[in-house]
């Protein structure tokens, strides 16, 4: 299989981070307190001879529309095990709020701990760096991408700018040659113009491997700039850890550093970086890898992501003619699309700045969002069985939209 075919593999299997409240998806007032989105961190990861430590922080720092930000009480996952081999950390993006539209909240722990299960159904075949990299590139893109779309639909000029979609995601461990490696991850939104509108759009700039040799090595993401002096310039820090360090890369470029001398190195990192940084502290997430395997992981203990939703986006289509067609039980996005003179079923479906036109358009009580952000003209509304008038969906969709028409469906008598 193809890297594109492993993606969209991954993709429709490990869509997790979009999820739905059985709620109605009526729409409230869109503010710009809103949006929230939470980042922050400091990622470590070290590597010689003796094996790979991954560390990080667990502070999560929130950020309003407005560039307010306040610390999290509650601590944030930041360091995942992907398999029995690797392990990643991340910083930048860490999720979304969006309570005018909570269907599409989102985290990043949902999206890596959703394609961790998927990397264990596939107990014999070992992924690569360079698949699981690349995997997961197409997965953040491609939400981080609608998240930004949806903002700008429902919230214009006061959604977050593209900044705000920066990801950075650090793989190590032992590839599938048992070498051990470390990959970097980094994803940047943004700004483009797509027929006189503006809009953000998720993009790799870049993805790389490299190899763990005898001498230490490292990479950092999040909020390095500390911690990078400290590593280029230790002997201005008397802590025993950092001192250590630099006895050790004068005589030995790092070589004789034991893992537990990394784990407090790594650590020694994060606390002069905490003591500055305010979206920067917590308990430390540890994970100690050797032999070709994940050994230990230490830190919080954190509930499970949010389950997935399984869906495919249409985004600037155009259908006409016949039926839209829509799987019975998957879900479609549609995003700036235009659906004329074509059956449309609202049920398990979501519309976000589209047009519909002389449709004839079928609710039966389901889970949905058709927002005023959308444009019905001379549309027919058919309301199923299920759905009853005076539900908040139903009279949400009543009183957004102009119908040429609504009427009950007729139900053939068995």
């Amino acid at each position: 299989m193809t890297y594109r075919g492993r993606a969209n593999a991954a993709i429709r299997l490990a869509f997790v981070a979009l999820w739905l409240p059985a709620c109605s998806t009526v729409g409230t007032g869109n503010t710009a307190e809103d949006i929230a989105l939470v980042r922050g961190t400091l990622n470590v990861v070290l590597g010689n001879r003796e094996g790979v430590v991954a560390m990080t922080d667990s502070m999560q720092t929130v950020v309003s529309a407005t560039g307010q930000t306040a610390q999290l009480r509650e601590p944030g996952k930041k360091l995942f095990q992907l398999d029995a081999y690797t392990v990643c950390t991340i910083a930048g993006f860490g999720s979304a709020s969006l309570p005018s539209a909570p269907e599409f909240n989102a985290s990043a722990a949902g999206i890596i701990e959703r394609y961790a299960e998927e990397l264990t159904r596939q107990p014999f075949r070992r992924a690569s760096f360079r698949e699981k990299l690349s995997a997961l590139s197409f997965l953040f893109e491609y939400y981080l991408t609608t998240i930004a779309t949806i903002t700008l639909l429902t919230h214009g000029q006061r959604s977050p700018d593209a900044s705000s979609y920066t990801f950075e995601l650090i793989l190590a461990g032992y590839d599938d040659d048992l070498k051990p490696k470390i990959g970097r991850l980094s994803i940047r939104g943004t700004t483009v113009q797509v027929a006189g509108d503006s809009r953000i759009r998720a993009e790799t700039w870049r993805l790389t491997t490299r190899a763990i040799e005898d001498d230490l090595t490292h990479e950092l993401a999040g909020q390095p700039a500390i911690a990078a002096a400290v590593i280029k310039d230790p002997n201005k820090m008397r802590d025993p850890a950092v001192q250590s360090y630099a006895a050790s890369m004068t005589a030995d470029h790092g070589r004789s550093l034991t893992l537990d001398k990394l784990v407090a190195f790594g650590d020694a990192l994060v606390g002069v970086t905490a003591r500055a940084v305010p979206s920067v502290g917590g308990e430390r997430q540890i994970a100690v890898l050797r032999g070709g395997r994940v050994q230990s992981l230490r830190g919080p203990r954190f509930q499970r992501a949010k389950a997935p939703m399984t869906f495919s986006l249409m985004s600037d289509s155009t259908i006409a003619g016949g039926r839209t067609a829509v799987a019975p039980g998957s879900s479609v996005l549609f995003v700036r699309s235009v659906l004329r003179q074509t059956a449309v079923p609202l049920d398990g479906n979501y519309f976000f700045g589209s047009r519909l036109e002389d449709c004839e358009v079928r609710y039966d009580g389901g889970v949905t969002r058709l927002d005023t952000t959308n444009e019905v003209n001379n549309c027919t509304l058919v309301l199923g069985p299920q759905a009853q008038r005076g539900s908040a969906r139903v009279q949400q969709l009543l009183g957004a939209f102009q119908w040429k028409l609504v009427k009950d469906e007729v139900v053939p008598v068995k």
